[in-house]
């Protein structure tokens, strides 16, 4: 059930997420060291 669980609950918890808490993921894991820039430029 715990799968299923995550599939119905996912909008709540995805509510509860706030600005600051991004950020503050953002500068845990997105130091200037493993961050990757890249630019998608579709075909014709």
């Amino acid at each position: 059930m715990g799968m299923i669980r995550c599939v119905f609950t996912y909008k709540e918890r995805l509510e509860k997420v706030t600005p600051e808490a991004v950020k503050n993921t953002a500068n845990k894991y997105l130091s200037g060291v493993n961050l990757v820039k890249a630019m998608f430029v579709p075909g014709k």
